[in-house]
């Protein structure tokens, strides 16, 4: 009696682009005349101590063989990884199926990641509350959390955290768990996503896309860039720019109703000056702890995103009542509440009475003109002054062209 015939198979230890949506593997002419495939097949793939099969399209060319849809799917619920030794064993003919079937044997073996994705963020997460199931249960057989236990709305939680560390895990998780799709579907998942780690002005189609999707949902970081972006940069339409600031502040972002009071104070001519000025007085800087460091906060954060940009800085000069009234009987600054000349001389300007200790590289040294934080007035001249100041160091720092408006 003949001795049967070990199934055909070809080794390979995977490397990070096989573990991508479209991957290139050389089996071996001998695999290929065993597998029969010609052109483009569906066939099923499992892990030897997996349960289920997927459904993949291959298809064969030359000597090579193309795996396509569904083996991304099928590496990440299987929990491949880099360096792992596969072994691709070619089984013949399903019965339930009745495709033909590819069984992968690993070295060393893992177990399959109970969330079917990899995301660090949600691996910690699950694994201490199955580490707390465990402790606390009483049974013989000892509880486990899958993603699919918990309720959308934790989920929905979880995917805007890793959504916020980066897009790539959020998007492993929506493509290879079912619960996770629904959960992105019902839930503005990208309104509370924390945009911190990604750059001011991404140039990346993942993170233009993401940000494009985060303003959608009303995020309000997202409003703020994009109303920047959209406003100073080359697409230059000013009315959708003031919408995305404006939805912002609304939203309670404070920057973005900073800069749309001063863009339309110093941007837009005397027909939104007063309207910018209402947004500015709305702000209420005067009330907050410390109003001087809140009005740092908003300068050092919409010039760093405006020193990635290049465009057009249009402008025009904002009348500033020389003899107000209301300065001369101010007896304090009114929005920082403190006591100081009117006019501090030029070589005060560094000393600690006249600059901000969260900022050393004090603007006013850079261009030769007294910080509206300074000295004593009102918040009219004040806020007038700030326009003038803000814009005159974007002006000399960023690169932007500038385009008087007449009127």
């Amino acid at each position: 009696m003949a001795a049967e015939q070990p199934p055909p198979k070809f080794k390979k230890t995977l490397e990070a682009r096989d573990l991508r949506p479209r991957v290139y593997m050389n089996p071996g002419q001998e695999f290929l005349d065993a597998c029969g495939l010609e052109g483009t097949q569906t066939f099923s793939f499992r892990m030897e101590e997996g349960r289920r099969d997927f459904e993949i399209r291959l298809e064969h060319r030359r000597n090579m063989l193309i795996l396509k849809r569904g083996w991304y799917e099928f590496a990440i619920q299987s929990g491949l990884r880099r360096g792992d030794r596969c072994s691709f064993r070619y089984m013949g003919i399903g019965r339930a199926s009745g495709l033909p079937v590819i069984e992968i044997k690993r070295k060393p073996r893992r177990n399959p990641p109970p969330t079917y994705f990899r995301s660090s963020l949600v691996f910690d997460i699950l694994l201490t509350m199955n580490k707390y199931l465990k402790e606390n249960s009483m049974e013989t057989a000892k509880p486990s959390l899958n993603l699919s236990d918990l309720p959308l709305e934790i989920v929905a939680n979880i995917l805007s955290k890793a959504a916020s560390e980066s897009p790539e895990d959020y998007a492993n998780a929506v493509l290879s768990c079912k619960w996770a799709t629904m959960a992105a579907k019902n839930f503005l998942i990208f309104k509370e996503v924390n945009l911190a780690a990604m750059d001011p002005v991404p140039w990346q189609k993942v993170e233009v896309e993401m940000l494009n999707r985060c303003a959608s949902q009303g995020n309000t970081e997202a409003l703020f860039r994009m109303g920047l972006v959209t406003f100073f940069g080359r697409m230059m339409d000013h009315e959708e720019a003031l919408h995305f600031l404006k939805k912002a502040y609304n939203g309670g972002h404070l920057t973005a109703g900073y800069m749309l009071g001063l863009i339309m104070v110093f941007c837009c001519g005397p027909s939104h000056m007063e309207e910018g000025l209402r947004i500015l007085f709305g702000l209420k800087m005067e009330s907050k702890t410390n109003p001087r460091s809140a009005v740092w906060n908003c300068r050092s954060t919409a010039s760093r995103l405006l020193r990635k940009l290049w465009g057009v800085l249009p402008f025009w000069n904002p009348n500033e009542d020389r003899d107000c009234h209301r300065c001369k009987k101010c007896r304090t600054h009114e929005i920082t509440n403190g006591v100081g000349v009117a006019c501090p001389l030029p070589d005060n300007w560094s000393s600690p009475n006249f600059h901000d200790y969260e900022n050393p590289k004090s603007w006013q040294i850079l261009l030769g003109i007294a910080d509206p934080l300074d000295g004593v007035c009102c918040k009219r001249c004040f806020w007038i002054r700030e326009a003038k100041f803000f814009f005159a160091y974007v002006r000399d720092t960023c690169r932007y062209a500038n385009e008087a408006i007449n009127f």
